[in-house]
C-alpha cells in the first residue's frame, strides 16, 4: 500500500502519530509490533488493528489479544480475545496509565467490484489495486 488506510493521531507528544499501511497493525512491546509502545505492564502483542471484509463491506476493527495490559475504545475496556468495530474519530488507549492515547483517523476508501480468479469481491481502488490479479478492458467510445 502506498497510502495509509488509517492514521492514529497522539494524544501524548511523547508518542508518535502512525500510520497505519498493513491490513494486519500490531500494537504491544515485542519487536515485531508495528506500534512499539515502552510500557512493562503490556504483554509482546496486546492488540490488533485489522483492515478485513465484512460481506460487500470493509471494516476496521480492533482485535483484542489475550495478554497483559488493557485496551480501551471511547474509554470502555475491550475484553481479552474480544473484537470491536472502529471508526473516525474514536480515542483508542493501550496500557493502564493513558500514556498510549491515540486518535483513530481512518482513510476513506473507494470501492470497485471485481471478479477476479478467486471471487467476486470488493476491492479499494485506493489501497488495493494491484492486489487481484483481473483484466481491465479499454473501451473505445464513439461520439
Amino acid at each position: 500500500m502506498s497510502d495509509p488506510w488509517c492514521r492514529l493521531l497522539t494524544q501524548n507528544q511523547l508518542n508518535p502519530t502512525m500510520s497505519v499501511y498493513t491490513t494486519n497493525f500490531l500494537v504491544g512491546t515485542s519487536n515485531n509490533s508495528n506500534l512499539l509502545l515502552n510500557d512493562h505492564t503490556i504483554s509482546g502483542i496486546l492488540c490488533a488493528i485489522k483492515l478485513t471484509h465484512r460481506g460487500s463491506t470493509v471494516v476496521a476493527v480492533l482485535e483484542s489479544k489475550n495478554g497483559k495490559g488493557f485496551v480501551q475504545i471511547n474509554g470502555k475496556t475491550v475484553r481479552k480475545n474480544a473484537t470491536c468495530d472502529l471508526n473516525s474519530g474514536d480515542e483508542l488507549v493501550f496500557g493502564l496509565l493513558g500514556a498510549h492515547a491515540y486518535v483513530s483517523l481512518l482513510v476513506h476508501c473507494f470501492f470497485a467490484y471485481v471478479n477476479c480468479n478467486c471471487n467476486f469481491h470488493p476491492v479499494c481502488l485506493r489501497h488495493d489495486i494491484r492486489s487481484c490479479d483481473f483484466l481491465v478492458v479499454p473501451i473505445k467510445l464513439s461520439l
